[in-house]
């Protein structure tokens, strides 16, 4: 209780988890009446007791620890938590940064071209990403994007623990740093799943993980690949460099990279950037992209408020947080007192990509909530390091069994994500009706029920049936060809072209724009561009009520689309409009 209140006082982690604390006074108390036992002064009887409870404790940690036992627990647990989240994750909705995108990626396929045709600044990895899925499995559905997100994170913990087992000889520290990742990853809602900053890390532990097994020069190439996919969906990639000069400089016992090894892994990385930049190149786009990030930079406010000291107030917020502290403190201890090279090796490995990592956050200009996802990853990865040297280090393994089991019943307790609301095995068995009779799920998923509830009220505004019902009558009432413009202005700014495969008519990427960049003045640009459309095209829009500040920043299109579009359906708060022939000519 004083060590509660004085980590309550302190604000040191974990001032607010009681059944860690738990843990490590039951494991303290054991460990106090094993010194208590051997003193001479203690009554025999007393002794007596506290030797054979002592034992029992001791013996039965031994047994928890011994052989397969602590692997199949902790694969049984990943197996649960993913068992009980993937099937309904599959009929997620997208949200909005997945809808512009995929968007942007459409509109490329059939001739408007970003940058130019549409404005905004994103890099191409992720607009290629949603391109490929498109080709390949069709447009206008969120199926295939959760899909290969989830098929990512597989071969992310399939990497991890697989590079684990055959560098330390061990498949426990491995899983165990893949139950952290993903019991982080199944908390997260639709807003935050699937983010460029996840994939970008996920891509950058995979290359990381594969240039740390050494191996041959076709592991090589594709850790460099995955290298150059990472910073052409994030430039702040980069920032994880280091990581990788220290895992070439120091390969394992064995393999000898060198410097030829070293430059020919730089040359694939550079072949793989210009290769995953060429469609930019061949397409004519390269001063639009260029241009577009100039314009970004010069806006003013929020993606033009960057600043040195601000990134400074951020990186040095981070090193004062207890937790990175901790975990880059116990990675620095393995890599210089580890007995095996493997484990100081691993351990050297990670310490340099959690020190990178510290640095992707402030890079950007606006610190949106996802930035925060590359160090959490790392740090993830870090418990590889801590598991391994707990369970195999010599020096560790001279301790007593139950403050090494005390040890894994911690992580274990910190990793799992109890009380998961998208852990929901009834949300599942809805999802896999919906699935195998490709129908939209009756309620929302769990992931995203707090943005499209079943019910009006609550401050949500557009609620799960109205919003699919749009889609259905979007699906009907139009084809592939139809320009439709998806001018909605609230949370959660519902995914419409993505949803349903039809190119947007307006020349910014989303109407986000218009609050993310204020300086510039779009609502011009946008009610020109509406009343240049022909009759066929269709606006999604707010019934009643738009956002205010949007509402204020876009006058000019609203009274174009009062002129122009005449409502044609309308679902609660989303109304339908299409183009009247000719009023503006």
């Amino acid at each position: 209780m004083v060590l509660l209140e004085y980590l309550e006082l302190t604000g040191y982690w974990p001032p607010k988890r009681t059944d860690v604390a738990i843990v490590i006074g039951i494991v303290a108390v054991l460990e106090a009446a094993k010194w208590a036992a051997r003193l001479p002064w203690v009554e025999p009887m007393l002794r007596s007791r506290l030797e054979r409870w002592t034992a029992f404790a001791e013996s039965s940690a031994e047994w928890a620890l011994a052989g397969k036992r602590p692997t199949i627990a902790i694969a049984s647990a990943l197996a649960i938590i993913l068992a009980s989240w993937a099937p309904h994750y599959l009929t997620w909705p997208y949200w909005t940064d997945h809808d512009f995108i995929a968007s942007l990626a459409l509109g490329w396929d059939r001739g408007r071209l970003p940058w130019r045709d549409q404005f905004g600044f994103q890099f191409p990895g992720e607009i290629e990403f949603f391109w490929v899925l498109g080709r390949v499995f069709g447009w206008g559905s969120s199926l295939s994007f959760y899909a290969a997100d989830f098929a990512l994170l597989c071969a992310l913990l399939t990497t991890v623990a697989a590079s684990c087992r055959t560098c330390l000889g061990r498949w426990l520290a491995g899983l165990t740093a893949c139950l952290w990742i993903v019991g982080y990853y199944t908390t997260l809602p639709f807003t935050l799943v699937a983010q460029r900053d996840w994939h970008t890390a996920e891509l950058v532990a995979i290359a990381l993980m594969l240039l740390a097994l050494g191996g041959s020069r076709w592991t090589w190439i594709v850790s460099a690949l995955l290298y150059a996919a990472a910073m052409t969906i994030r430039p702040h990639a980069v920032v994880f460099f280091p990581a990788f000069v220290v895992a070439l400089i120091f390969p394992p016992r064995g393999a000898a990279a060198g410097w030829k090894g070293i430059l020919f892994w730089l040359s694939v990385l550079g072949a793989g950037l210009l290769a995953m930049f060429s469609p930019v190149f061949f397409s004519g786009l390269t001063g639009d992209f260029l241009r577009a990030l100039r314009t970004v930079s010069h806006s003013g406010e929020f993606y033009g408020g960057g600043s040195l000291s601000r990134s400074w107030r951020l990186f040095t917020g981070e090193l004062r947080d207890v937790w990175t502290l901790s975990v880059c403190s116990a990675l620095l201890t393995v890599a210089w007192l580890a007995t095996s090279p493997a484990s100081r090796r691993f351990a050297a490995i990670l310490l340099a990509a959690n020190a990178c990592a510290l640095l992707y956050r402030p890079m950007h200009p606006v610190d949106h909530n996802y930035l925060t996802q590359p160090l959490v990853l790392f740090q993830a990865l870090a418990i590889v390091a801590i598991v391994d040297a707990v369970t195999c280090d010599a020096i560790v393994a001279r301790r007593t069994a139950l403050l090494r089991f005390g040890v894994l019943i911690i992580l274990f307790d910190l990793a799992f994500p109890w009380g998961n609301p998208y852990c929901d095995v009834r949300a599942d068995v809805s999802a896999i009706k919906s699935l195998t009779t490709r129908s939209v799920p009756e309620q929302s998923p769990p992931g995203s029920i707090h943005a499209f509830p079943s019910t009006r009220g609550g401050g949500a505004v557009y609620t799960w049936g109205d919003y699919q019902a749009t889609l259905e009558y979007l699906r009907q009432h139009t084809d592939a060809s139809t320009p439709v413009a998806n001018l909605l202005t609230h949370f959660p700014y519902p995914s419409i072209n993505a949803a349903i495969g039809r190119i947007s008519p307006l020349p910014i990427e989303s109407v986000i724009l218009v609050n993310w960049l204020p300086d510039i003045d779009f609502d011009d640009l946008v009610a020109t561009t509406m009343r240049e459309q022909p009759s066929e095209t269709v606006v999604i829009c707010d019934a009643e009520y738009v956002e205010g500040n949007l509402g204020r920043r876009l006058t000019r299109t609203r009274e174009t689309l009062d002129r122009s579009y005449v409502p044609v359906a309308r679902f609660g708060e989303i109304e339908i409009r299409r183009r009247i022939p000719d009023v503006d000519k």
